[in-house]
């Protein structure tokens, strides 16, 4: 019995995949025998297998398209076994092998059709908290956005390829006021990073305004209060809080309104997330001088609820920060410390709230001349201080996700 059941686990190839996939007629309500067995077959895959099986099943689905035949059934599976396993590798390799194969728009665009419909589906009724729905979505965003990004370079059409685009980010507007976790986290990330939406800052703005406070206000309580979330709850404020800043004055001042709370909320553990956010920020100016000013306003709100450590704790990441801008131009340093003195310094009369004197002195120093310019009792008396960056603590931050394991874990 034992030898026959490992015959029947082990008589799989990647040919009788590409099979299954050319035959399947699988629906979400149907056929479960089928969806198991092609998920166990997957499973047993090796890497190079997988890849060659994704680069068949571009084939198949062009096939399916060019004969006039649904192509539900073949995405349906290969879904499932990508949720199943969290194989973002694979499923990325499919939307290579996809869009290499594509020899019309229309054929992408009946592919993200489709992904919508399945997505549809999946996210209604008892079944909106499979992980199916979640994987689909971020196969719909990352094609939008390779194919934005590879547009003129893949051979057809750009204007083309430039509707695809357009009817992609269409439909997932259209979807926006589902209250739904993966579906606000498609829109942010795709609307924020798709490099062909000519109103994406517009269209940004609006999501943000709908949905943004609740979505920043899940993502900070996944960061402190869920460890299994925490890790893909900071790199997606990493890669998109800047979007909160940059938004109308009204969303950002939100924003910021929803950071202290959280730092009020939990004054030892946010200088952590505060200092490691800022140690993985791309190093742009527009985030960086964004982060400038919301940091320094954490500052002042600390400083006026009396928060003595909290506020020695921000001050010195305020002054880490302020040293990317020195390293790039002592005049940038400069206007940056200006700017959060400016900002920080509002909460004290005169901006002499005592709190306030060991952040002005390091940022005058920081800020100094050249050392040859400073007198040697200067340089003395600053050689004695301890580097206050050596008390600066950070979070613990595993690896970044892929987009699909992001999405799984912060959509469950």
């Amino acid at each position: 019995m034992t030898a026959a059941k490992k015959d029947s686990t082990t008589e799989w190839t990647v040919e009788k995949a590409v099979q299954e996939l050319k035959s399947a007629d699988v629906t979400r309500t149907g056929a479960d025998s089928r969806k198991s067995s092609f998920c166990k077959m997957y499973k047993q895959f090796s890497r190079e297998q997988r890849t060659l099986l994704c680069q068949e099943a571009a084939i198949v689905l062009k096939e399916k398209f060019d004969s006039e035949v649904r192509l539900e059934s073949a995405i349906y599976l290969l879904g499932v076994a990508f949720a199943q396993e969290r194989d973002w590798e694979a499923a990325n390799a499919l939307l290579e092998a996809v869009i290499s194969k594509a020899t019309s728009a229309d054929f992408l665009r009946e592919l993200s059709l489709i992904l919508l419909e399945i997505s549809d589906n999946e996210l209604s009724g008892k079944a909106k908290r499979v992980p199916l729905a979640q994987t689909i979505l971020v196969l719909l965003t990352e094609l939008g956005m390779q194919l934005a990004a590879n547009v003129g370079r893949n051979g057809l059409d750009p204007r083309e390829t430039g509707r695809v685009v357009e009817y992609i980010t269409t439909n997932l507007l259209a979807r926006s006021n589902l209250n739904n976790m993966a579906m606000r986290i498609s829109l942010v990330h795709y609307l924020a990073k798709c490099p062909l939406n000519a109103q994406g800052s517009l269209q940004l703005n609006r999501v943000i305004s709908r949905f943004g406070q609740s979505l920043l206000d899940d993502m900070l309580t996944a960061f402190f209060e869920d460890k299994r979330k925490g890790n893909a709850a900071f790199f997606f404020l990493v890669e998109h809080l800047n979007s909160f800043f940059t938004a109308s004055p009204a969303l950002a001042e939100m924003s910021q309104n929803v950071l202290k709370h959280y730092m009020l909320k939990h004054p030892d553990e946010f200088p952590l997330f505060l200092a490691s956010y800022c140690e993985f920020i791309p190093k742009e100016e527009i985030g960086l001088t964004n982060a400038t000013r919301h940091i320094a306003l954490l500052l002042r709100g600390a400083i006026e609820v009396n928060q003595r450590p909290l506020a020695e704790s921000i001050g010195r990441i305020l002054i880490r920060h302020l040293g990317v801008f020195r390293d790039a131009s002592q005049e940038f340093a400069a206007s940056q410390a200006e700017t959060a003195v400016q900002l920080a310094t509002a909460a004290g009369r005169h901006g002499k709230h005592p709190m306030l004197e060991e952040f002005l002195r390091d940022v005058r120093a920081l800020t100094e001349p050249a050392a040859t310019e400073v007198s040697q009792s200067k340089i003395l008396t600053m050689s004695r201080r301890k580097p206050r960056e050596a008390s600066i603590k950070f979070a613990k931050v595993g690896e970044k996700p892929s987009p699909l394991e992001q999405m799984l874990q912060l959509a469950s």
